[in-house]
């Protein structure tokens, strides 16, 4: 666990994630699910055609949509 001191000078670099999943934003949200599951994850990176950040997907976003 980090200090307080140790967390104030921590970059985000030395700590973040580097690998990380995305889907293309026309991908069904049956294959995110299945996606999710077998990857054991809860969120995805959308790209969009060109491959930029569009947004993120969720579990709590299609828990959402499926309530209504």
């Amino acid at each position: 666990m980090m200090s307080i001191n140790e967390i104030k000078t921590t970059k985000v670099k030395e700590i973040m994630t580097t690998f990380v999943y995305a889907v293309g934003y026309k991908t069904p949200v049956i294959e995110i699910v299945k996606e999710m599951e077998k990857k054991r994850i809860h969120r995805l990176y959308v790209l969009d055609e060109e491959g930029i950040l569009d947004g993120v997907i969720s579990t709590s976003d299609i828990f959402k949509a499926i309530s209504g």
